[in-house]
């Protein structure tokens, strides 16, 4: 792991109680996995007589093609085929948006900045480099997906009984939807291919982070670029009510310079988590998320990813012993 990740926000902030919260966040995290495959098993969700893998945080999604995405609740099973036609046609139509872009990559300046449509702009003070996906595509990819697969509730923090009824509505679609699109699994719950939700322009941001990975996964193929891309799955405490928000996101780790990213495609926001460190700039990302604790999430985040990488290191300088 890279001296710069280590000085992430995170790190810089963190003290006793944190650590706690950060460990209890944690542990929250793997529950909900866990209670995932207490519901549906730790084996594989077959779909169209194909095997699919389930997808963990603490999964790759570049490793393999074919992944299931699974709930603790009676939410539906996403598929996602990373060799999928449907999905290819939409990499197409983001990949000609953004060609120019990525034939012209040009090192960052030294205060590049993050923005989205409430033109809120962040400065990330970022030293001059080259990654190898330039902030420009993350940000064009995270408003593709937007606009591709709208999220009607992003923003609303009184989300409870709409959030209830966008669920109903799903199920209804699923109903409606004509034989041999769709399948059940023997408890009833329908498995359901991300492109489905495409076409049909209605998601949540569950649906959104699987498409974000999708894209951007086969632009590092597309690129020749290394890195490593993750769902990550999660809740955002409410500051006022302490209710929480189930909400999931993409974290992307680059090889070249050990920075990691956060994707959050329903916000069209990417932030640089390496470099974030200032109190004004995690103001401004507060407004984004607001009234959440997005702070303690971006620490959940970051103790996660750096246990990850430990892990990881750990087990390389095993096998070189």
């Amino acid at each position: 792991m890279s001296d710069a990740r280590q000085a992430s926000f995170s790190n810089s902030t963190s003290n006793s109680s944190t650590e706690r919260s950060d460990s209890l966040s944690s542990l929250m995290l793997r529950s909900r996995s866990d209670a995932a495959t207490q519901k549906h098993g730790a084996g594989p969700t077959f779909f169209r007589k194909q095997e699919y893998c389930m997808l963990r945080h603490n999964t790759d999604v570049s490793t393999q093609n074919k992944w299931s995405c699974l709930s603790s609740s009676e939410r539906e099973i996403t598929i996602l085929d990373m060799k999928s036609s449907e999905l290819e046609d939409y990499f197409n139509e983001f990949y000609q948006s953004i060609q120019r872009e990525i034939e012209a990559t040009q090192p960052l300046q030294q205060e590049d900045s993050i923005e989205n449509d409430l033109n809120i702009t962040i400065d990330t003070k970022q030293e001059a480099s080259t990654p190898p996906i330039d902030l420009n595509s993350l940000k064009s990819l995270v408003r593709f997906v937007q606009k591709t697969l709208p999220f009607p509730l992003m923003g609303n923090s009184n989300n409870g009984e709409k959030a209830k009824q966008f669920e109903e509505k799903l199920k209804q679609l699923f109903e409606e939807e004509k034989q041999g699109v769709l399948e059940k699994n023997n408890q009833g719950i329908f498995k359901v291919p991300l492109e489905w939700f495409i076409e049909k322009k209605i998601g949540a941001c569950r649906h959104q982070t699987l498409f974000t990975a999708y894209l951007l996964v086969t632009l590092l193929q597309k690129t020749n670029t290394t890195g490593k891309v993750y769902r990550y799955r999660s809740a955002l405490k409410n500051t006022s009510n302490e209710k929480i928000s189930p909400h999931s996101l993409i974290i992307y780790e680059t090889e070249q310079d050990g920075h990691r990213y956060l994707l959050d495609p329903s916000r069209e926001l990417v932030i640089n988590l390496t470099t974030l460190q200032a109190e004004a700039e995690m103001k401004k990302i507060d407004q984004f998320y607001s009234p959440y604790n997005i702070r303690q999430f971006i620490q959940e985040i970051n103790h996660t990813y750096n246990a990850l990488a430990s892990i990881s290191s750990a087990s390389k300088a095993a096998k070189l012993q």
